[in-house]
């Protein structure tokens, strides 16, 4: 499969190329969402024309149910004509659910209504939506869903529409260059979870088997360098995540993120951080399906194969396991409720609430 197409563009300096590709009959009322840090670099002005667009910028924190609110409130009534996010995945999954609800023909209902199932969000159809990744992690610029947190219930849920897949997803690995470390790291062990998650989903196909286990290989083999701030492995990290996401919006995830949602707005943890914790634990609980995996990729076995992430991990300086979050016995419950997503459904070996209480005695 060539994952490279009209709406899915790679490439050092493609970033200029983006007003060029918005069709002109979208670039009459534009909005630009981006994370405070890029709003205030200067850079925006490098490649697009900013004094002609409205910038909104948002917190560098997984979106909320009131952060959509917010960005509907700056536009108003205005009926813009495109809408284009810069950032993390938590920018563009903000800017997905911004453009589909600023779409909706009945403006009364809240995001609120929406998140909790009370009304159906319509198909987006009017408003051009444009994402430029500047992690190298969530691989949300080429996916069909967006992660919503809720700021009351801490309640953490994976909205999907085909509409929310961007009209253009243009990947340039020059914006991911000057990442602070600690979120290459996470964004990293996000985008080798996702990797390894789909290629034994239960959900997987053969091709996006083979493209989720490439995308795998790919970031094991060159997170650590991307880490120290080697350009071309940047590069790769770049290309790797977005295979990877192109693979897992068809062939599904597993309990890593399943459980990383509810524990990660339990307790405010960056989800890549979440995911690299868990990783481990959850493969070992799948070593049946990690030893086969292992043997098509060259590894001796599955175990040789979870310590090859264990090194890499302890390299990056995550840790094994959640303590120093204080999650306590009390919220297992909470955790083990809201983590039955579509993604715990994949995961090749089914959890069981008490064995979800197990892991969670373990490694909290």
């Amino acid at each position: 499969m060539n994952i490279f197409s009209e709406n899915i563009v790679f490439g050092c300096g493609g970033r200029f190329q983006l007003w060029s590709k918005i069709p002109e009959k979208f670039r009459s009322d534009v909005v630009l969402l981006v994370s405070e840090r890029l709003k205030n670099s200067g850079k925006l002005s490098d490649f697009l024309p900013i004094d002609s667009l409205e910038i909104i910028a948002v917190p560098s924190m997984e979106p909320t149910i009131s952060m959509v609110e917010k960005v509907r409130e700056k536009i108003g009534s205005r009926e813009i004509s495109a809408l284009i996010a810069i950032g993390g995945g938590s920018v563009i999954d903000c800017g997905k659910m911004a453009a589909i609800y600023l779409e909706q023909s009945n403006k009364i209902h809240s995001m609120r209504e929406y998140f909790e199932g009370k009304y159906q969000l319509q198909p987006r159809e009017r408003i051009f939506f444009a994402a430029l990744p500047t992690t190298a992690g969530t691989g949300a610029e080429v996916t069909n869903n967006a992660v919503i947190i809720d700021d009351v219930t801490a309640v953490k849920k994976s909205l999907r529409d085909d509409s929310m897949i961007a009209d253009l997803a243009l990947i340039d690995p020059e914006l991911t260059y000057d990442c602070l470390q600690k979120i290459v790291a996470a964004s990293g062990l996000d985008s080798l979870t996702q990797a390894i998650e789909c290629a034994i989903s239960r959900k997987t196909t053969c091709e996006t088997r083979r493209m989720a286990s490439e995308a795998f290989l790919k970031v094991l083999a060159n997170l650590e360098s991307a880490y120290s701030g080697d350009k071309e492995a940047k590069n790769i990290m770049a290309y790797a995540t977005t295979l990877g996401g192109v693979a897992f919006r068809i062939g599904g995830l597993g309990a890593a993120h399943g459980l990383a949602h509810p524990i990660g707005s339990l307790r405010h943890i960056a989800h890549g951080e979440a995911c690299g914790i868990l990783l481990e634990h959850i493969l070992r609980i799948n070593i049946e399906a990690v030893d086969k995996l292992a043997g098509e990729l060259g590894f001796a076995s599955g175990n040789e194969l979870i310590e090859k992430i264990v090194a890499l991990r302890n390299k990056l300086g995550v840790s094994d396991n959640f303590r120093k979050y204080d999650i306590k016995q009390e919220d297992f419950a909470f955790i083990a409720k809201n983590c039955r997503s579509g993604s715990m459904s994949c995961n090749p070996v089914a959890m069981r609430d008490e064995d979800i209480y197990e892991l969670l005695t373990k490694i909290c």
